[in-house]
């Protein structure tokens, strides 16, 4: 039904409609001088969009192929108007959006400019164009067929685009007007005086007055008394009797001959429609303000009587709401603070001064004179205020800052301006957090996820990205960088005999003395299970790294103490060297790896660097 309502009737009715109105052609060529099919394509374009377009096109091209003209003479003639038609009723969708053009004077107006003016006005054109392409009017013969063609189509959109546009708004009912005595009574009066004026009994009685216009006392009385499904629906009623009694020479206006005759008609007509939509829609817009501002005056009258209602109500509330407020602010967990434009605390809550190490906010309040004497890092400070000044606001900003005893605290501030009344800022107000537990436990977090649990010592994550840190640092600074594998000898007797828990002192207690050993800028990681690596910053000779190696060698040789049993275990190191032994990871990694076996080749205690030669190596004969 959806489909067929969207995409079908549209052009089931133009075919319809241009049917009818070409049965009113005098001869089967000329250019048809009524044409209320041009209404239902503006107002299916305007209601529907673009979807209705090729029911249009074929509609129209099948209706002109029924009165003689060649199928591409038909579809000429049918794509300008499609295009044309289209053009107005898509634009004036546009710029009504989703209110209806009757509803207001501006969308009346637009609906004048897009339907009568432009779709028409550009219909007649194209028209007239596509005949003269076809040979069908010579040039000297324009005028006329473009007139007759332009008031055919502008009064068709006129009649037909508001009576639809009326009656398929929701609801679908009949109005109450047409359903009264009044509506029977005014129906029945167009009737009559529509045969009076235009058959022949009112043309021979009063043949020299000017009888259309005794259409005006009943148009204003449908104007003023009824909503746009009336007008239309009469507006309607009225042209089609004007048209029939006018084509078969009946009538005030056929005196004047055709084609001249229709066009006054249609003229007239819509003359009467636009004018009777624009008045009705002024007056309809005027009572809409005149209802809305007596529901505005309603509405302000019950909001004074509820206001003046709640007024005692809310003066208490207030006092009660200061009260809470209060003891909110004295009893919150979290410090909150007022300042001035100097920097010095106005107002302050005793978590405040317990954060910050006072005894009560009076001693804060006095004794610090500026509150950012407080934050640890001057770079936090500066931030702060910069985030303050471009966002308006600051939230769960995190900085360091010192007690009054020195000591340094976390703190999460959230704090916005506060202004006078000329708007300039007077201070800032807030409330901040003591979080120091918080990022305490991140950190905790962090090292845990970089470092191995059981020695503190870096693991293969962090050592993995420190490597590929230290090797870029090296290259940029051309210096050099050493790599050391370390693997325990015998480690695994120490497990069998002693146990985990012994094995686990023993490498505790070798990290200790990897580390007494390194600068700073080293590190140090456990890579396995008793496997280590080693990353000596700034080494660029062999000689130096032996020298290193030698050194851990010594350290780790000398008598552990597992439950106070005097053991001693050693170390095998295989080694390489950025730049000598490799620009990149996985080359200084795998020549690490194989001077590691060869020196596990060559017996316990012993390291080899790879590419090194025996005199830079002591301990390698």
């Amino acid at each position: 039904m959806r489909f067929f309502s969207k995409y079908l009737l549209p052009g089931l009715a133009f075919f319809l409609l241009a049917r009818a109105a070409q049965a009113l052609a005098p001869f089967p060529d000329s250019v048809v001088p009524v044409w209320p099919a041009a209404g239902v394509g503006f107002v299916s374009f305007y209601l529907l969009g673009a979807a209705p377009a090729a029911g249009i096109l074929i509609a129209d091209a099948l209706a002109a192929m029924m009165t003689g003209h060649t199928p591409s003479m038909a579809f000429l003639l049918a794509g300008g108007n499609t295009l044309c038609l289209g053009i107005g009723g898509l634009i004036l969708r546009k710029v009504t959006g989703k209110n209806s053009f009757l509803d207001s004077l501006n969308g009346m107006l637009q609906f004048i400019f897009a339907g009568p003016v432009l779709s028409a006005f550009l219909a007649a054109l194209l028209g007239i164009i596509s005949l003269k392409v076809g040979s069908i009017h010579p040039l000297e013969d324009a005028t006329l067929p473009y007139w007759t063609w332009y008031v055919s189509d502008m009064t068709g959109i006129v009649i037909v685009a508001p009576l639809v546009t009326a009656w398929t708004r929701i609801p679908l009912n009949l109005p109450p007007t047409l359903r009264s005595l009044e509506g029977v009574g005014m129906f029945a009066c167009a009737a009559v005086l529509s045969h009076f004026v235009f058959s022949s009994e009112g043309h021979i009685i009063f043949a020299q007055y000017p009888l259309p216009f005794v259409f005006i006392p009943i148009m204003a009385w449908a104007t003023f008394r009824t909503g746009h499904r009336i007008i239309t629906l009469l507006l309607a009623m009225i042209f089609v009797y004007a048209v029939i009694w006018t084509m078969i020479g009946q009538g005030h206006f056929a005196k004047m001959g055709y084609p001249f005759s229709i066009h006054i008609l249609q003229i007239f007509t819509a003359s009467a429609a636009i004018t009777s939509l624009i008045i009705h829609t002024m007056i309809d817009s005027l009572r809409s303000n005149e209802m809305a501002l007596q529901r505005a005056n309603e509405e302000l009258e019950d909001r004074v009587k509820r206001r003046t209602r709640h007024l005692n109500k809310a003066l208490s509330n207030l006092r009660a709401a200061e009260a809470s407020y209060r003891t909110i602010f004295e009893n919150a967990m979290e410090g909150i603070y007022r300042t001035d434009i100097n920097h010095r605390f106005r107002k302050a809550n005793q978590a405040l001064a317990d954060i910050l190490g006072y005894t009560n906010p009076r001693e804060l309040i006095e004794e610090v004179h500026d509150i950012r004497t407080f934050v640890a890092d001057p770079a936090d400070l500066s931030r702060f205020y910069e985030l303050l000044a471009t966002k308006g606001q600051v939230k769960n900003f995190e900085s360091k800052a010192r007690r009054r005893d020195g000591a340094e605290i976390w703190l999460s501030l959230s704090s916005h301006p506060i202004k006078d009344k000329n708007g300039k800022v007077a201070g800032i107000e807030g409330i901040l957090q003591d979080i120091t537990d918080r990022k305490c436990s991140e950190q905790e977090l962090e090292r845990r996820a970089f470092s191995d649990p059981l020695t503190g010592a870096a693991n293969r994550h962090f050592f993995d990205h420190s490597f590929e840190k230290m090797l870029a640092q090296a290259k940029r600074t051309n210096s050099g960088l050493a790599l050391l594998f370390l693997d325990m000898d015998n480690f695994k007797d120490i497990n069998d005999t002693y146990g985990h828990r012994g094995g686990d002192d023993v490498l505790i207690e070798t990290v200790t003395r990897i580390q007494s050993r390194l600068r700073d800028a080293d590190l140090l990681a456990r890579i396995g299970g008793d496997e280590f690596a080693l990353l000596i910053h700034n080494t660029r000779n062999h000689k130096d790294a032996a020298q290193i190696a030698e050194d851990i060698i010594t350290a780790l040789g000398a008598e552990y103490a597992i439950s106070k049993n005097p053991i001693h275990i050693g170390v095998s190191i295989g080694g390489s060297l950025y730049p000598a032994d490799g620009q990149d990871m996985e080359t200084l990694l795998e020549r690490a790896d194989e001077a590691m076996y060869r020196a596990k080749q060559r017996g316990k205690g012993q390291f080899v660097l790879w590419g090194a030669r025996p005199d830079q190596m002591e301990n390698i004969s």
